[in-house]
């Protein structure tokens, strides 16, 4: 499911931005402030950027199997997990793969791409387990 962005503006550091916002119900809003003040580095945002960051996020529904990032994608994007569990595996060399660990509620996945600006491509994936 994708939804329409906004198209809002927001100033920065005297610069203006235009920042993608989605409509979301007062329980979401609290799910990713409280999830943004607990992860680094958006814990360290002003209580106003950390309430504007709340609407940037696009929602994702995905389904039980659904991969929503391979191994050797683009690694430029951050998910905050709504609810169900991700498994995050790294493909191993006899063919396999290796389970790195699991992300459940309230969890941040890729938040580094908050911060660091790069072209490299992710060495996991990450597939909706329920």
């Amino acid at each position: 499911m994708r939804e329409e962005p906004s198209g809002k503006t927001a100033s920065l550091n005297s610069r203006q931005i235009v920042v993608n916002t989605y409509p979301r119900s007062d329980e979401e809003k609290a799910q990713l402030l409280q999830v943004l003040q607990s992860c680094m580095p958006t814990a360290r945002l002003s209580s106003g950027l950390q309430h504007l960051a709340c609407g940037c996020f696009e929602k994702l529904e995905c389904s039980a199997g659904q991969t929503i990032l391979m191994a050797g994608d683009p690694a430029n994007e951050t998910y905050v997990v709504g609810g169900g569990t991700f498994a995050c595996t790294s493909p191993e060399v006899n063919s396999g793969r290796s389970l790195l660990g699991r992300f459940v509620k309230q969890q941040m996945i890729g938040e580094r791409n908050l911060y660091i600006r790069s072209t490299k491509r992710s060495p996991f994936t990450i597939t909706c387990e329920k």
